[in-house]
């Protein structure tokens, strides 16, 4: 997760950390960084994936899941910008329902289509 926490596109961090949500929800009891790679990310980002690993002396290979920690990191996904906006939302909901797109100037515009629940 650090690996996607640092990662300097935002849309792509985004994209990355859906993905991440979405492998981890397979039915599977073993996860592996190397099969999260290969499925969600581009050469160039795996690479950089991959030398980030080695470099913590983490393991490519299959290890079993821990689903209380699992669950526990991924009911919800923040997204802050720098203006103080943030949007929350459950998992599986960020890729369905939030379109990001990088600007010319820097900057991310996050559209979000729905109809409004709450305001507080």
């Amino acid at each position: 997760m650090q690996f996607l926490f640092a990662y300097p596109d935002p849309v792509k961090k985004a994209k990355y950390t859906q993905d991440l949500n979405s492998y981890l929800q397979k039915n599977s009891h073993n996860i592996s960084a190397r099969e999260y790679a290969n499925d969600y990310m581009e050469t160039a980002d795996k690479e950089k994936y991959g030398r980030y690993l080695k470099e913590k002396d983490f393991r490519m290979s299959e290890f079993p899941k821990d689903l209380d920690y699992i669950e526990a990191k991924i009911k919800t996904i923040t997204m802050v910008f720098t203006n103080d906006i943030s949007i929350v939302g459950k998992k599986g909901t960020f890729e369905k329902n939030v379109k990001l797109e990088n600007q010319q100037d820097g900057t991310t515009k996050a559209e979000i289509i729905s109809t409004v629940k709450m305001v507080r």
